[in-house]
């Protein structure tokens, strides 16, 4: 009996010992290598995309200005601005302002174009209509 135990003991070691064979002892296998990655990879990468507005000028015969953090139009001037959107070539934003000394709920969208004489200025408040068209002296510009 001890000498069929040994047999088969020997037996399953001899068909193991090659699956060990081609494990290293005491050393860990390096990460995957992704050729170009660069010694920091690309996982986690991030840059930063500053948008730039501002537009000043008359439209419809009302001045305006206009800047992420300030709106002008005629006697309308903003409090605060809650939410600024960029577009490709257009803004929107949204906040709080005074006009008529009461406080008012607006909404201003901006449009840059290529074109001299082509921006536009819009503005709602009080979810009334709406003031403003094409710029026809200044500019909106957004990047």
């Amino acid at each position: 009996m001890p000498r069929t135990f040994i047999a088969a003991a020997a037996g399953a070691l001899a068909l193991a010992a090659p699956a060990f064979a081609d494990a290293p002892h005491g050393q860990s296998l390096s990460p995957e290598i992704v050729p170009g990655a660069g010694l920091s990879g690309v996982a986690g990468a991030s840059h930063t995309i500053v948008r730039e507005l501002t537009g000043n000028g008359v439209v419809a015969g009302t001045a305006f200005r206009l800047t992420p953090t300030a709106v002008r139009f005629g006697e309308f001037r903003s409090l605060k601005i809650r939410t600024v959107l960029f577009g490709q070539n257009a803004v929107k934003l949204r906040g709080t302002g005074i006009v008529a000394g009461r406080r008012v709920g607006f909404t201003v969208v901006g449009v840059h174009n290529a074109l001299p004489e082509v921006d536009v200025f819009r503005i709602a408040w009080r979810h009334g209509a709406s003031h403003g068209g094409v710029v026809t002296s200044g500019s909106v510009f957004i990047r």
